[in-house]
Order: C-alpha cells, then structure tokens, then sequence
C-alpha cells in the first residue's frame, strides 16, 4: 500500500490519536497500516500457495503475525497484545479452517455486520464467519469455495 502524505483522516480507517507516527512507521518500515482494506489486500493480491502460506503463518503466531506484518497504533498493540488464549485461538481456528477450506481469507477489523445465513463462532471480541462465495464474487472469480472473515472488536482506529 502506498502511504499517502500524512495527516489526519488521510489513511482510511484511521481517525485515532497517534495516527502520524504510524504514517511515518508504516513509512520507514514499509509495513502497512493495520485495517481492514490492508489486510485483505494482502490476501486478495497473493497467489493460493501464498494466501496459504500467510493462512500457516498467522494459525502458527497471530500475534507476531500481526506485529511483522502490519504497522499498529499504540492502542492497536495493546488490543492484540491483550488477546485472550481464547480469542487467539478462535483466529487461528479461522486461518486453519480457512486453509482446509480453501477459503478466502479477510477481516473485519471492526467487526462489522455478518450476513445472515453466514456459520459464526466468536470468543470476547473476536469472531469469524464462513460463508460459501457468491456466483460472480471475487472469490469464486479467483477459485476460492467460500470465505472465511475474521471480524476483531475494536480493532481498526
């Protein structure tokens, strides 16, 4: 993602105090910003081996998948440093299932609306949903039988 000149309300989903020092540390290590549109580019853009291989990497160690991956606010840090064995395990659960699957994966940093009909398990403030791909969606266009998202409470600044 390319990061544009910082200020605030320039990087979508950021509205929060200490939005300039993530521009700049998403600048400087070339990490993107930790939201929604960030994450799911990150798995709509990779090949199937390697949405594959970031489903094994964030199932093995959210937490330092989430760290390495992306550039978090303070406040983003201390929700996911904060997360409980519980919710870890429910978003390991959801890359494991959507690996098995052979699933879409993406997020709802906020944890928005699930749609009806949609299978859902959730633990304090993280959730996941699957639902099989719509005839013409992104996901069937691109071989994928369903989607697995992962919507995380509070979350997306």
């Amino acid at each position: 993602m390319r990061i544009p000149p910082s200020g605030p309300g320039e990087v979508p989903g950021f509205s929060a105090p200490g939005l300039k020092e993530v521009v700049a540390q998403s600048r400087l290590t070339g990490a993107p910003p930790f939201e929604t549109k960030t994450v799911n580019d990150m798995f709509r853009s990779a090949s199937k081996e390697t949405h594959n291989a970031l489903l094994g990497e964030l199932a093995a160690d959210p937490v330092s998948f989430l760290k390495n991956r992306f550039t978090l606010s303070p406040q983003q840090l201390k929700n996911v440093e904060s997360l409980s064995p519980r919710e870890l395990g429910l978003v390991k659960k959801s890359a494991d299932f959507a690996k098995m699957m052979g699933s879409l994966f993406g997020s709802d940093c906020g944890a928005g609306d699930v749609s009806s009909g949609a299978k859902q398990e959730q633990a304090e403030r993280v959730m996941f949903s699957h639902q099989p791909a719509a005839p013409g969606s992104y996901a069937a266009a691109n071989g994928f039988s369903s989607n697995v998202t992962l919507h995380m409470q509070g979350f997306e600044e």
